[in-house]
């Protein structure tokens, strides 16, 4: 399928367009919200003198907000439409950002990033669900890969950009920036994808091959091989690549000594590899298999995990070695998808998609608190960072299971 009819003089919405439009929602909604909230951080603890643990309470109440509303956006998405659910995602994240500017109280904060972290995942779902009917087969990995290096575009774009604000105003100001071009990219998408005709109807009718499901019911679908290797896949993406990148920053900083500015730079890295993972590693699987190019993106991450530790003392291999881990991070969201989109009917994949950020969020609270107990009970890194290695080589081997899409 090229493109979707908009029954309008308009022309159709073509598969670029729909990746460009899509890539902006994931920058949007994830790079303008709960990232830019973790940016301000530091100013907004010191215009409120608010402690870390009122920070831990408003992040525990964002990766809430991310299972609960990624599994509701999961239900409503082939009733509401996946296009008009994922512009209402955008809508509220400009809103919480407006909100932002006039929030001064913990509470307000944290009901804020409840629904900024949700924004995110439940958007992603509805693109998921919406690329089934847009984008072609032959191209869907590299589209869905692409899109989900949309945080990694938006992050390097408020690099530059926070920087400048901060030099000349507070916190508060920087919200109404990024809300005015998060508004300016919702007019301009709303716009284009307003009228798109037949899709809900495309999602109920398009014929698919299912992979490990022999019926389209729920409990053929939960219960198929496929649907319980990738929940596997993404608890396990909570459980090992979360962690690495929560206790990274330490690992450098107070592990092996590196200064605020050489740690800072290897986010830089991250995010700019981020940006490429996606189109390299989709076009890959596109060439070849979204099933061995995921066993690959796992493999490399199982190597460079722990040699980002046992190399600190150099800093330019570290910077490899990051490279490397952000290449395959973002990209490895989208391929996942992209299977979805191949093994499930359209109706299934909704839920399927929002139960996967459910199993997520759990591997990230499950691997970060146990993270958080190896480095106390070890006194040091290394232990965490050859687990969190020994996972991701076990993710490589589940991956191997899938049939092949």
């Amino acid at each position: 399928m090229a493109s979707v009819d908009t029954r309008s003089g308009n022309r159709s919405v073509t598969p670029i367009e729909a990746t460009i439009y899509f890539t902006a929602v994931v920058a949007i909604t994830y790079a303008f919200g709960g990232y830019l909230f973790s940016a301000l951080v530091p100013e907004i603890r010191r215009s409120y003198a608010i402690g870390q643990d009122a920070i831990g309470i408003i992040t525990g109440l964002s990766q809430i907000g991310s299972m609960l509303l990624a599994a509701a956006a999961g239900i409503l998405a082939p009733s509401l439409g996946p296009v008009r659910l994922m512009l209402g995602c955008v809508i509220l994240t400009v809103i919480c950002q407006i909100a932002f500017y006039f929030s001064s109280s913990v509470p307000v904060m944290g009901l804020l990033m409840f629904l900024f972290a949700g924004a995110g995942p439940a958007a992603w779902v509805t693109i998921v669900v919406a690329s089934q009917a847009i984008i072609p087969d032959a191209h869907r990995a590299k589209a869905l890969g692409i899109m989900s290096s949309g945080t990694s575009y938006g992050l390097f774009l408020s690099g530059f950009l926070l920087p400048a604000v901060l030099g000349r105003a507070d916190w508060r100001l920087a919200w109404l920036v990024f809300a005015g071009i998060s508004g300016l990219a919702l007019a301009c998408i709303a716009w284009r994808l307003r009228k798109i005709g037949g899709l809900k109807r495309q999602l109920a009718s398009q014929p698919v091959q299912p992979i490990g499901t022999k019926s389209g019911r729920w409990r053929s679908v939960f219960s198929s091989q496929s649907a319980v290797l990738v929940m596997m896949l993404f608890f396990g993406c909570g459980l090992a690549l979360v962690p690495f990148q929560t206790y990274l920053s330490s690992m450098l900083q107070e592990g092996s000594g590196w200064s605020a500015q050489d740690t800072a730079r290897v986010w830089s890295v991250v995010g700019i590899s981020g940006m490429l993972g996606g189109i390299v590693l989709g076009s890959i699987a596109d060439r070849f298999s979204i099933k061995w190019t995921l066993v690959a993106a796992f493999a490399l991450i199982a190597i460079v995990v722990p040699a980002s530790e046992m190399l600190a003392g150099n800093i330019a291999l570290v910077y490899v070695a990051v490279f490397l881990f952000g290449l395959c991070y973002f990209a490895i969201f989208g391929l996942i998808s992209a299977f979805l989109t191949q093994a499930f009917e359209p109706q299934m994949v909704s839920a399927l998609s929002g139960g996967t950020f459910i199993m997520v969020g759990l591997g990230a609270t499950i691997g970060n608190y146990l993270g958080g107990q190896i480095i106390e009970h070890m006194h040091g890194f290394t232990a965490l960072f050859l687990s969190l290695s020994g996972c991701s080589a076990l993710l490589a081997l589940v991956a191997s299971v899938l049939r092949k899409a």
